[in-house]
């Protein structure tokens, strides 16, 4: 395949088109996803296809291929504005059409349902399903006509489901439906069903006057037992909001005003179902900080109120600086806080906590110099100036996927800052733990400490970080025969939450430059790493993560490796459902990867047939740790009823599959809603995680349990509920106490009240919190095995 060359006219993306056996599949149809029309080409008879494509903020570009016959598929691209890439061989996969009909809840015909096709995962419960739709921005989508049917081509062989849905509607959603290459299903029926009162929360956002105030920007956090999950949304023209809501939730929700002429309000445990929520703002009061330090200058610093339980509320804005002091204006919260002064080179100043009723009108802070984390970044031992060094944590206690790749280190920086004119720097030690200093500039290699432990009390001095030219790395893909090497992503990590990757050239070729001294792990990459950021997902670790490092780069030098995918195949994992001794359909299988308790991108997933067979293919290379099994059930056309809640109460049984090569039939018993099986971690109505353990060279996958039958404890419902509210206390205990042992070491503050002298507080040591940080936008999605 022709390489491309840079063009100064905007970006474009070439590759060629080709079925599974690589045959080349002319004519498919190749567009930008989300873009008009214009911007299409059809591929030529040997498959190659060039588009001329507009990436978006972050560099992200998805592509949209279609051909008849084929499954559609969806490809994300990484590149810049005047960038040319090529993806070499894009495979399609045989496909077919997906048809069905669209009814109301009175079951009349509907039209102008919007109906969709996902894998069989659901990510949740049916009950929750029907609520919030299907997951996802990349979906193949249809409008039901004006008879209620519908038929989506394009859509890849086996089990599929279907939604439809429509304004003021719960989502009808399809049982696992088997899509067979290059022919239609029988005909799907979906039936709408009217949004039931506790589906949504309703409400409005008011001035202090009681007007609406339009665009109010709020935020929730959905609670359920120990989990929790945010949205962002805003109010309408008029004031309104509204929220969609899953049952057995309660939500936290924040009103802030777009202007900032008030404090954010909030209010807790709100049940699904309200509709009459007024959230309005209290008139503007203020406090007046003022800050000093015991020795040395003050520079940049950051004011702030901050929750004792949830982290930040408000910042400050400065407001002078007068004989030594920064003056401050905070505006008073509306709900319990401490006042917060974070300075580069000082210990953290803290007081409170205060209530709305008893707040000072005005606060003084004297802060104490700290440690910190001090050195100097230099290059051939000369200083470098305007380095950018960053703090990041690297808890081994931590799993850390960025974008689909293991880190040893968070890429949240706790802190950031650059060198001045020596080369120096300091940087902000706010908890103890285990962390690492990296250093980059323009030119040269990144470099950092690797791991040190450090203390508030003592911080660390003296570091210096040597910036070098690094070293390259060149290699070729090697392929099966027939295969074409051009395309394939090619991952570089050595764990410091900086991956690299780039695509193979037209021969197979790939170059890495400047690369960090040490061990790199070279492989197949999974996805194409956005240094602007991406999906993180964040797990516990039992025991310190290790990379597989293959590759050594030295300094100054070019090492050679190629990537070897001669034997590169996907794994499949065949098996049978049964459920108390009785093939069970219609279930989804999800593979959930091993080490894991969330993820980013999607599940392999699947679903049984009416004999309770399933097949579940593993693409990426990744362990499969355990299956998520969940049951789907939908109910017929012109039953009014609610969904099903879960398979009956049942003799609970497990049985494993025996030693020896897959291929056995692996026996669930799946409890009903009081039932709290003992050999999975966790238990959703009709749905369960099963631990699979991986078998000779892992590409074998069976039950990590013994052969014969074993007994599923279960626990009633209320004592299930009482240890998720005891993940809570626990939680907001532990916080609580180290707020608590914070200010217990810390200097008590005389603070000023209406009428009297403001007092001075001096700043102690004392271990903090982490500072709060805004949630970082992802177009992927992190989750766990929530079941």
């Amino acid at each position: 395949m022709p390489a491309l060359a840079p063009t100064p006219s905007g970006a474009r993306i070439g590759g060629r088109t080709v079925d599974e056996l690589l045959v080349p599949v002319g004519g498919a149809r190749v567009s930008q996803y989300g873009e008009d029309a214009a911007r299409a080409t059809p591929a030529a008879s040997d498959g190659s296809f060039e588009l001329g494509v507009q990436p978006d903020r972050q560099n992200m570009c998805a592509l949209l291929i279609e051909a008849e016959g084929f499954a559609t598929r969806f490809l994300e691209v990484t590149l810049q504005e005047h960038e040319a890439k090529t993806v070499g061989d894009v495979v399609l996969q045989p496909g077919g059409s997906l048809r069905g009909r669209v009814f109301g809840p009175d079951g009349a015909p509907f039209a102008g349902a919007s109906v969709s096709v996902t894998q069989p995962d659901l990510w949740d419960s049916l009950e929750n399903a029907r609520i919030h739709g299907p997951r996802g921005s990349e979906l193949l989508s249809a409008l039901s006509q004006a008879d209620g049917r519908f038929e989506i081509h394009g859509v890849g062989v086996g089990p599929m489901r279907a939604w439809a849905g429509a304004e003021g509607m719960r989502y009808a959603v399809s049982p696992p439906v088997e899509v067979r290459a290059r022919q239609t299903t029988d005909e799907v029926e979906l039936q709408l069903e009217a949004i039931h009162a506790d589906d949504r929360i309703r409400g409005i956002v008011l001035s202090p006057e009681g007007e609406p105030v339009p665009g109010a920007r709020l935020g929730s956090m959905e609670r359920s037992g120990g989990g929790m999950t945010t949205h962002s949304f805003a109010a309408d023209a008029e004031g309104r909001f509204e929220l969609v809501a899953k049952a057995g939730r309660v939500y936290d929700l924040r009103a802030s005003d777009p202007t900032e002429r008030w404090s954010a309000i909030q209010v807790r445990s709100v049940q699904p179902g309200t509709h009459d929520l007024e959230l309005r703002f209290e008139e503007a009061r203020w406090i007046e900080v003022s800050v000093s330090a015991q020795e040395g200058e003050l520079g940049e610093l950051v004011v702030h109120a901050e929750s004792p339980d949830d982290g930040w509320i408000a910042s400050a804005k400065e407001t002078a600086r007068l004989d030594g002091r920064v003056h401050a204006r905070l505006l008073l919260p509306t709900e319990q806080f401490l006042v917060q002064v974070d300075a580069r080179g000082f210990r953290l100043g803290e007081q409170g906590p205060f209530t709305p009723e008893s707040a000072p009108t005005s606060l003084d802070f004297e802060l104490v110099p700290e440690p910190g984390v001090r050195g100097r970044v230099v290059a051939g031992g000369e200083p470098v100036a305007g380095a950018r060094v960053a703090l990041h944590r690297a808890s081994p206690r931590s799993r850390i996927e960025d974008q689909g790749y293991l880190t040893l280190a968070d890429p949240r920086a706790e802190d950031r800052t650059s060198t001045d004119a020596d080369g120096r720097f300091t940087l902000k030690l706010r908890e103890p733990d285990t962390y690492v200093v990296r250093a980059e500039a323009p030119g040269y290699a990144a470099s950092d400490t690797g791991a040190l432990e450090l203390a508030l009390e003592s911080g660390r001095s003296g570091l210096e970080l040597a910036l070098g030219r690094g070293g390259n790395l060149e290699g070729r893909v090697r392929v099966a025969p027939g295969h074409e090497p051009s395309g394939v992503i090619v991952s570089l990590n050595r764990g410091d939450a900086f991956p690299r990757t780039l695509r193979s050239d037209s021969e197979g070729r790939f170059s890495f430059e400047g690369l960090t001294p040490g061990p790199w792990q070279l492989a197949r990459g999974r996805m194409e790493f956005n240094p602007q950021g991406g999906g993180t997902a964040y797990s516990g670790a039992d025991e310190p993560i290790v990379l597989p490092f293959n590759c050594t780069i030295v300094e100054g030098e070019t090492t050679y490796q190629d990537l070897d995918l001669s034997d590169y195949e996907p794994c499949v994992l065949s098996g049978v459902l049964r459920v108390n001794g009785a093939p069970a359909p219609d279930w989804s299988v999800a593979g959930w990867p091993g080490g894991a308790h969330s993820m980013v991108g999607e599940l392999p997933s699947s679903a049984t047939a009416a004999d309770g067979t399933f097949a579940l293919t593993i693409e990426d290379g990744r362990p499969v740790a355990a299956l998520l099994l969940a049951a789907s059930r939908e109910r017929r056309r012109g039953q009014h009823r609610r969904p099903d809640r879960g398979p009956p109460r049942s003799e609970r049984v497990a049985r494993g599959l025996p030693d020896g090569p897959p291929g056995g039939a692996l026996h669930v018993a799946a409890g009903g809603r009081g039932a709290r099986p003992a050999l999975q971690q966790r238990q959703r109505r009709g749905a369960l995680l099963q631990a699979l353990r991986p078998a000779g060279r892992g590409r074998e996958l069976r039950p990590a349990l013994r052969a014969g039958r074993q007994g599923l404890d279960s626990a009633p419902r209320s004592q299930r509920r009482r240890e998720a509210l005891d993940d809570v206390d626990r939680d907001r205990s532990a916080r609580a106490a180290r707020a608590r042992a914070r200010r217990a070491v810390g200097a008590r503050a005389t603070a000023a009240t209406a009428g009297s002298a403001p007092g001075t507080w001096r700043s102690t040591p004392s271990r903090s919190r982490r500072s709060p940080r805004p949630a970082r936008r992802s177009r992927r999605r992190s989750r766990g095995p929530s079941v």
